[in-house]
């Protein structure tokens, strides 16, 4: 409870106000059992008509003035809660994250106005302790990491953009020539058109090639065949139950070791070819010196709902598009395991970051140990319908 002035009155005088140098209007409309406004109320405690109850950050700088009392200071209401909701889109925007910051920071300053009073001096909390004062964001995504999310962002809506550029100059094009044809002069690896090459160089058109393997067997079976992999297309027959396999294959060996086969839909394997030639093996080569010689796994197709829940959707697993990556072992016979070095702040914690955030290029969900602690041992990779880097 909050005094202003040397006035005191009962709750009831509110509900009539005096007009004080014509800053005050009659309160006919309102009732003991109203809402009053934060920023009346104080006003009104300001102007010495009585006792008021507001939270302890509207008052704050009034009581450190002298310019309101605190009474009752070992009684006190029942905290109040704030949230701070937002849709959990991949990549938290930066006007949320300066909102977040801000909130937090208000909050924080704050709440230590608690501090030497026995339940909190200053009426109405705010449910926000002192030094306890956090947000989702501020907990779990490091202001780096926010930074680098954002770039990749740019990266892809700039990506995008140079894709419809190119699509909108090809349609511009006369209608007697076909951009897929020898008269065409773009270059191979800057035509949309073009077959996906795992061996080249990626570039702003590789993801768009990519993403048009789901609905080409045959031109995702040309971008495999180029893969080096060794590998047996499979029948459909070869699924099991309510999963039948779609355009799937067998890897017994990748450009890595394989302690037990793969199977893998054809534009996931693909995706994996990507990965471990452009993310992976450049990665390690810059940690350790060493390429990576053997790939381990945790499986892939398995038919199944997520996180094995009854009644819950079925996994990218069932489908063959996902697999679970435990670590590698490197030519020179070094280990790294997802489940022991992700949070070693060790060489090999840098490697798995690394290969993790090189991963969201070619795949669509790459969840890991950040995601939850049903991925504490390995990075789930998956071509499904959302696209989630965590």
């Amino acid at each position: 409870m909050i005094m202003g002035g040397s006035y005191e009155c009962r709750v009831r005088c509110c509900n009539r106000a005096a007009t004080l140098g014509g800053l005050w209007r009659e309160l006919s409309q309102s009732k003991p059992s109203g809402r009053v406004r934060i920023e009346t109320a104080v006003a009104a405690g300001l102007a010495g008509l009585g006792i008021i109850q507001a939270p302890s950050y509207a008052v704050h700088d009034a009581v450190k003035a002298g310019r309101l009392t605190a009474l009752l200071q070992d009684w006190q209401t029942p905290t109040i809660p704030v949230h701070l909701v937002y849709p959990p889109n991949r990549y938290l925007s930066a006007k949320v994250r300066v909102f977040i910051d801000w909130a937090v920071a208000l909050f924080e300053r704050h709440s230590t106005l608690r501090r030497g009073c026995p339940s909190g001096c200053l009426g109405m909390p705010v449910g926000l302790e002192a030094g306890t004062v956090q947000s989702k964001y501020a907990h779990d995504v490091p202001r780096e990491q926010a930074a680098a999310r954002d770039r990749h962002t740019i990266l892809q809506m700039m990506r995008r953009a140079i894709v419809l550029l190119l699509l909108s100059a090809a349609l511009l094009l006369p209608a007697n020539l076909d951009p897929r044809s020898a008269a065409w002069s773009w270059p191979e690896r800057w035509n949309p058109w073009a077959p996906l090459r795992i061996g080249e160089v990626p570039n702003l058109l590789t993801r768009y090639k990519l993403s048009r393997l789901s609905d080409s067997p045959e031109l995702c079976g040309a971008a495999l065949a180029g893969s080096g992999f060794r590998y047996e297309s499979l029948s459909p027959r070869s699924g099991t139950g309510a999963c039948p396999l779609d355009n799937a294959v067998r890897i017994r060996a990748s450009s890595l070791e394989l302690a037990t086969p793969l199977t893998l839909s054809c534009p996931a394997a693909v995706s994996l070819a990507l990965w471990e030639r452009h993310v992976l093996q450049p990665a390690a080569r810059r940690h350790f010196g060493a390429p990576a010689a053997r790939l381990e796994h945790l499986g892939s197709y398995a038919c199944r709902t997520i996180g094995g829940r009854r009644g819950a959707p079925l996994s990218q697993h069932a489908s063959a598009d996902a697999l679970d990556v435990a670590g590698v072992v490197l030519r020179d016979g070094r280990r790294i395991r997802v489940v022991h070095d992700w949070s070693a702040g060790s060489e090999a914690g840098a490697f798995l970051r690394e290969v993790r955030g090189g991963a969201c290029n070619w795949f669509d969900a790459v969840l890991s140990p950040d995601f939850d602690a049903a991925h504490v041992d390995h990075l789930h990779l998956d071509r499904g319908r959302h696209r989630v880097c965590r």
